[in-house]
């Protein structure tokens, strides 16, 4: 079966009520991959799917929401998408409905439910919401301030190979050390393989995603830039593959 009779059948699915053919359907009319580009249409199809509780789906047509995508602009009601994904387990739901929360909401912000999600994220390994979580604990934001905590998880987000915690980590363990609490005074070297293309972040603040989401058909997860909306481009994988998928 070629790509654009795999679509077809896509259709066909979604028309009998399959919600996985929804998501992916929608997905190629958003891409335009193999498909004529339709972002409204393709948001239709999302939206079918999310509120018949696919999980991803949930955490898509949040991204269009919160990006205009297909749809009207509505954060607030983006923030009902995310929190749908997280709350079934969906990591990057977890993450994306705390930061959009935590940056994007006006008037006061509810900073344990920020927190909460960061953690659920956290405690699942995701880097930036493990990044994100250890700003609030250096800052003192929903949680009490605590520097020790915060360079611990700064030293995970290290480990797993981000340099910009690892920056952070070097920083704030030399201050430790000459506040006498005991670090050893050791500093961490690391080259890894693929490093953030963001380098210039010497100074310990919240962290916000390095990318903007690609809708691709990957189940790589790569990390997003947060000062450029999301990039739903086309795709030349596999449309039998997941589309929406975002990291």
């Amino acid at each position: 079966m070629n790509k654009k009779e795999a679509i077809k059948y896509y259709k066909m699915a979604a028309s009998k009520g399959n919600i996985d053919a929804m998501h992916r359907y929608g997905s190629q009319l958003i891409t335009g991959n193999y498909i004529k580009k339709n972002e409204k249409e393709g948001a239709k199809y999302i939206r079918n799917a999310a509120n018949k509780k696919h999980v991803e789906a949930n955490f898509d047509y949040g991204h269009l929401l919160n990006n205009g995508i297909g749809v009207q602009k509505n954060t607030n009601e983006a923030l009902k998408y995310y929190k749908n994904a997280a709350d079934n387990g969906f990591v990057k739901g977890m993450f994306y409905y705390a930061h959009t929360l935590q940056n994007e909401i006006k008037g006061a912000v509810n900073k344990r439910e920020v927190i909460k999600y960061y953690k659920l994220a956290t405690d699942k390994g995701y880097i930036d919401a493990i990044k994100s979580y250890a700003g609030c604990l250096l800052n003192g934001y929903g949680v009490p301030l605590d520097k020790k905590e915060a360079v611990k998880y700064y030293k995970i987000a290290a480990d797993k190979g981000d340099k910009d915690s690892l920056a952070i980590y070097n920083k704030i363990k030399s201050e430790l050390d000459n506040a006498n609490y005991g670090f050893g005074g050791k500093t961490l070297n690391f080259s890894p393989q693929n490093e953030s293309n963001n380098s210039n972040s010497n100074v310990p603040k919240q962290q916000k995603p390095k990318n903007s989401p690609n809708f691709h058909n990957s189940n790589v997860p790569k990390q997003q830039e947060p000062a450029n909306p999301p990039n739903f481009h086309n795709s030349n994988d596999r449309p039998e593959g997941r589309t929406l998928t975002f990291s």
